[in-house]
Order: C-alpha cells, then structure tokens, then sequence
C-alpha cells in the first residue's frame, strides 16, 4: 500500500505506512498544542475580563452606598424641617385661635361701647 505525493521539485516519494503514521503523529500533537494554547489564552482573557468586571461590579457597589448614605441624610434632614414646620404650624394655629378671641372681645367691647355712646348721646339730647 504505497502512494505517491507531489512534491515541489517535481520528484514523486513514496508514501509508506511509517511516514503516514508520523505525519498523523505530528498533526494530532500540532493540534493538541494549539487546542491547548488557545485554551489558555481563553482562559486568561475570561480571567482578567472576570476580574475587570468584578472591579467595576464592586466601584458601582461602593458609589451606591454613597450615595444611599446621602439620600439617608437628606431625608433625614427633611424630616427634621417637617417636624419643625408641624410644630410652627401647631404654634400658629394655637396663635391665630388665641388671636381670633381676642378680635372676638374686643370687637364685644366696641360693641358695648357703642350702645354706651349711644345711651350717652340719646340723653344728651
């Protein structure tokens, strides 16, 4: 079982058994060593776009916790101005009630004055 393959120099080389084999030998192991190159150099492209990923992951994290913690402490300040405000509030309301029967009283006595002045002036007459 001998075949022949062209060669460059036009000259025609047996092809035996024992040259297939080693030709066989070297592609299988050209193969494997590309297989296995590409395997690493995949891995180390997934390992440092992992890590670059994770680095971003935990950066986003910490900004988010900052700006929780500032959002924290503007609600928290809101919440001071409107408890001051409920309490202005609840003072003003007492205010204006208080203001309200002190119009009301003297709006009495101008009422009691009035009828004075007029008893007054009806006896004048």
């Amino acid at each position: 079982m001998e075949a022949t393959l062209p060669n460059n120099n036009s000259e025609e080389k047996p092809l035996s058994t024992r040259s297939l084999q080693n030709h066989l030998i070297k592609t299988a192991i050209g193969a494997l060593v590309i297989a296995l190159l590409g395997g690493f150099l995949t891995s180390y492209a997934s390992y440092y776009r992992t890590n670059d990923a994770i680095s971003e992951l935990n950066k986003s994290k910490d900004e988010s916790k900052q700006d929780i913690k500032d959002l924290k402490k503007d609600v928290a300040d809101i919440k001071l101005t409107l408890s001051s405000t409920g309490i202005y509030t609840n003072n003003n309301k007492e205010e204006i009630t208080q203001l309200k029967n002190d119009v009301s009283e003297i709006k009495k006595s101008q009422g009691e004055m009035m009828k004075l002045l007029y008893d007054i002036k009806s006896k004048q007459k």
